[in-house]
């Protein structure tokens, strides 16, 4: 397969079928799964201008949510009319996610599930957390993260590792906008490739992307217990715990070294990933868990 351009074409799944704003007189909370198919989705590796430039827009924007997303990066899919929910979706040809905004959800708190298409019900649990109307911000990615691995001339469309990337862009100008803002990642890890006991029979691996810390956060500890208490599971935190997982080579986690209490990266099991999924009591408990996170700063 030849690449022209340096694009990737594939096809993906689209939950609004039409770049075009819906527009509604009340607040609602529009599913942000990619569900109907739209042909010639593509990925462009972002350049250091592009990513200063959606710094500075993401920032502006997190401060003064009134005035919509003015980005050329992003388009709205859906406006409410008093602008207190707004979603976002990249320019197609570029594939840099997707971004959702709800006034009446917690501001402090930017849930991303940046690798919803590889690590499977990721972005279906973010997206029933977005639709209890619960959250203030949200991001997922908009292609696989490994859309250009196996061809020719390999694009690098994984957030976690492409640099610069429109996640660490977006992560950055939040917290330049909140101070006591609170990002949490979502992922999901195989318990079978995992090496150590701990990380074997994990549920949930918790990690502020350092590897140097020397005990755990008021605010890690304080999830890890919800999360066993609540939905009776297995949590450890990296790297005391656990010395698998920690993102500790994320961009994000390098870009947010200096303020990794702001910062939250959780990796969640394939069976807990599945449980969270089919069991919505489950899934609203882990929710409640995040939610309580941010009086806890």
């Amino acid at each position: 397969m030849r690449i022209k351009q340096r694009f990737v074409f594939v096809f993906l799944i689209c939950g609004l079928s039409s770049m075009a704003p819906s527009m509604s007189n009340v607040a609602e909370y529009p599913s942000l799964q990619l569900e109907k198919l739209r042909s010639g989705e593509a990925y462009q590796p972002m350049k250091l201008e592009e990513f200063n430039r959606l710094l500075q827009q993401f920032k502006s924007f997190s401060a003064a949510t009134s005035q919509g997303f003015e980005s050329k990066f992003y388009q709205p899919q859906f406006i409410a009319a008093d602008k207190a929910v707004q979603i976002y979706l990249s320019e197609q040809a570029l594939g840099w996610g997707q971004i959702a905004f709800n006034q009446k959800g917690q501001q402090n708190l930017f849930i991303q599930a940046p690798h919803r298409f590889f690590d499977q019900y990721t972005g279906h649990i973010v997206d029933s957390w977005w639709q209890s109307g619960k959250l203030g911000w949200v991001f997922m990615n908009s292609v696989n993260r490994y859309l250009g691995k196996n061809l020719a001339d390999t694009l690098d469309s994984d957030f976690s590792s492409a640099e610069p990337n429109p996640l660490v862009a977006v992560s950055t100008g939040y917290l330049a906008s909140h101070n006591n803002g609170l990002i949490i990642q979502v992922h999901g890890f195989n318990s079978e490739k995992r090496s150590s006991v701990f990380g074997k029979k994990a549920d949930f691996i918790i990690s502020h992307g350092q590897k140097g810390l020397i005990k755990p956060t008021t605010i890690s500890n304080n999830l890890k217990q919800c999360l066993n208490n609540k939905l009776n599971a297995l949590s450890y935190i990296f790297p005391n715990e656990v010395n698998e997982l920690g993102a500790t080579k994320s961009q994000t986690s390098r870009a947010l070294a200096q303020r990794y209490q702001h910062y939250i990266h959780i990796e969640i099991s394939d069976s807990m990933r599945y449980r969270l999924m089919n069991n919505p009591e489950d899934n609203q408990l882990m929710l409640d868990c995040i939610l309580q996170l941010t009086s806890q700063e």
